[in-house]
């Protein structure tokens, strides 16, 4: 059990460096990223004026 828990460790490491970098080039988008996040949350959260 344990080697299986530091592999994943180390997976999940190189996961969150990877979203790291995903995330600090994606900053330049961030104006083009933001809206579309936006109308996910709108459209998964529907407001009283829809509903």
């Amino acid at each position: 059990m344990d080697k299986n828990s530091k592999l994943t460790d180390e997976e999940l490491n190189k996961v969150n460096g990877g979203m790291k970098i995903v995330v600090i080039k994606d900053m330049k988008n961030l104006s083009k990223i933001l809206p579309f996040l936006f109308r996910i949350k709108k459209k998964e959260q529907p407001s009283n004026k829809e509903g």
